[in-house]
């Protein structure tokens, strides 16, 4: 079976960690008994990294209670040995394809009109020519631009620019809706493109 799997292995569970620290990797595979670090601590440590790591577990612990385990602090596959190796390539595809990120290149982009957005980077074009927004103002244009011409409350414009982990006063955010209006350019696009 010939696979296209770039794959780091580790033998000790702290070069494991510490790579982690420094590496964006697709999925990771550890074992439960390893010296120094047991897996079940190594994938708490990982997740305190990566959130959203697929983690499989390769371990020769493979009664029910073990698996039960595993599954409980976040694994998302489990293959006890002895497997094959057909067997844990499977467990990784089927794990990867349930990870997946958003592959459509058109779901990525936004298009109202003259403006265009990329959701993945945050860049935005207006008539062909590029604009510098803030992290915030795009999220924001995000929002409005999803449902162009639909009315959207206060605080569901706020959780799109700070998905509930920032309080905003009403000040704050009646500041900047000021500031936004007295740029007449700004408004003048989002009124052609109909977000408003």
């Amino acid at each position: 079976m010939e696979e296209n799997f770039r794959v780091r292995s580790f033998s000790n569970p702290l070069n494991a960690l510490e790579f982690l620290r420094t590496q964006s990797v697709d999925l990771a595979i550890f074992d439960i008994k390893m010296p120094e670090l047991n897996g079940l601590d190594l994938l708490r440590h990982a997740r305190e990294i990566h959130p959203g790591l697929p983690i499989i577990f390769l371990s020769s612990k493979n009664e029910d209670a073990d698996q039960l385990v595993g599954f409980s602090i976040g694994a998302h596959g489990y293959v006890g040995k002895p497997f094959t190796k057909q067997l844990l390539l499977l467990r990784v595809k089927a794990v990867l394809r349930r990870h997946a990120p958003m592959t459509n290149p058109t779901m990525k982009l936004i298009e109202v009109g003259s403006l265009v957005i990329d959701r993945e980077r945050h860049l935005v074009q207006w008539e062909g020519q590029d604009i510098e927004l803030t992290v915030t103002e795009c999220l924001l244009l995000i929002s409005l631009a999803e449902r162009p011409g639909t009315v959207r409350k206060r605080q569901q414009l706020m959780d799109a620019c700070y998905d509930g982990a920032v309080f905003v006063s009403d000040r704050n955010s009646n500041y900047n809706r000021q500031g936004y209006c007295q740029d007449e350019l700004f408004a003048s696009r989002i009124d052609a493109a109909g977000l408003c």
